[in-house]
């Protein structure tokens, strides 16, 4: 695409809106699809576009869902601030007005269609900047632990945060390990009285209900004597024993982790307990 001229915290902003309302709009799930292409407007083609557009060249960026949509009325004042049909308290009706002005003062325009059952479609047209030079910076690479491991090497991952664990499952999977997750101590439990080959247990300390990963750690081992345990917490070590009380009898991984942190860790849990105390970079 060629460089445009805007704000950038402004086009993450709008990105972040639209991904909210998708969100909002499909409770049950659907698809979120983000795309764009280049477009050169001419005299012909104008009535097709967003009104008061000036011909000229346009990155043209469209974000499409598949939820419930919008009927005419609703679709019409979309864009007029403080509207919304969003419950007291769930949203200020800002958010597509706001689209709609960073549109506009980054020289461009914004168009939006709906229907009830079929979906909505933005499309945010941008003017292209062709002279503008810039850095671009290279693509990023995804990190990597370097370390790989074997379908025997079978990992249970509990964390209450539904996002945190299935970024850890993703992680795990990637570099070769059989994983099962669950979102709770209760869950954990019943999965490792009937899997003895669970070797390491990954586990939340921090966790809502009646047992922590501390008392689930004990209870697993009652289970399986033979399995490792590795917390981990977005709380210091330090904070968990003054605030709770909490003694850790294995190693910590604080989050947030990186791929290779987390391999570092999986590995040294999978090896004897003295190696894995004494090892650099995980708190015990």
């Amino acid at each position: 695409m060629p460089p445009v001229l805007i704000d950038h915290s402004g086009l993450e902003n709008v990105l972040i809106n639209l991904a909210v309302n998708s969100r909002d709009a499909m409770p049950k799930g659907g698809k979120f699809i983000i795309s764009n292409d280049e477009r050169t407007l001419n005299t012909q083609v104008i009535d097709s576009t967003p009104e008061d557009m000036k011909p000229g060249d346009y990155v043209h960026i469209t974000v499409t869902d598949t939820g419930e949509g919008m009927d005419a009325n609703t679709l019409s004042r979309a864009f007029e601030p403080f509207f919304t049909t969003k419950e007291r308290g769930k949203g200020t009706g800002l958010g597509l007005a706001m689209i709609y002005g960073f549109a506009k003062q980054s020289g461009g325009n914004v168009k939006m269609m709906s229907s009830p059952g079929a979906g909505t479609t933005m499309e945010l047209w941008l003017p292209a900047a062709p002279g503008l030079v810039v850095d671009r910076p290279a693509p990023a690479e995804t990190p990597e632990s370097g370390l790989r491991f074997t379908s025997a090497d079978e990992v249970l991952v509990v964390d209450d945060e539904a996002e945190l664990l299935e970024v850890a499952v993703y992680f795990l999977q990637d570099m070769g390990c059989t994983v099962l997750s669950a979102l709770n101590a209760e869950q954990a439990l019943q999965l490792i009285a009937v899997n003895d080959s669970i070797k390491v247990l990954l586990t939340d300390i921090v966790m809502p209900g009646g047992m922590n990963g501390v008392e689930l750690a004990a209870k697993a081992r009652a289970l399986n004597p033979n399995i490792k345990v590795l917390y981990t917490s977005g709380f210091p070590e330090g904070v968990l024993a003054d605030k709770s009380g909490l003694r850790l009898d294995a190693p910590l991984l604080q989050k947030p982790y990186t791929i290779a942190a987390l391999g570092t860790a999986i590995s040294l849990a999978l090896q004897s307990s003295e190696e894995y105390q004494a090892s650099p970079g995980v708190k015990s």
